[in-house]
């Protein structure tokens, strides 16, 4: 995933309206970097006490939704099982990497 992409948009409008424009394209590369950004956020403001502002909180709901049935729909797989899905396969993959 690009960095750049993962830049935090300092701008609160200008920032609604790039995710809005995400998730109305439904592109899954920019939902990811979207969630990855909002995610990335969100674990600097924990850290400092603080959490993310509710707009920001729907985009990243709304784009984790998007996503989950995008990848349920190619898995075969209710939405909802989708997280613990990918935590599965995140973990066997770093299993895996550490025994070679």
């Amino acid at each position: 995933l690009d960095d750049d992409a993962t830049e935090w948009p300092t701008d609160r409008h200008e920032r609604q309206e790039h995710w809005s424009a995400v998730l109305s394209s439904g592109n899954p590369l920019e939902l990811v970097q979207m969630i990855r950004c909002l995610y990335l956020h969100k674990q600097e403001l924990f850290s400092n006490k603080k959490k993310l502002q509710e707009a920001d909180d729907r985009a990243l709901r709304s784009a984790e939704k998007l996503i989950h049935n995008e990848f349920a729909a190619a898995l075969h797989i209710a939405p909802e099982d989708v997280p613990c899905y990918i935590a599965e396969k995140l973990r066997v993959n770093a299993a895996s990497e550490q025994v070679s």
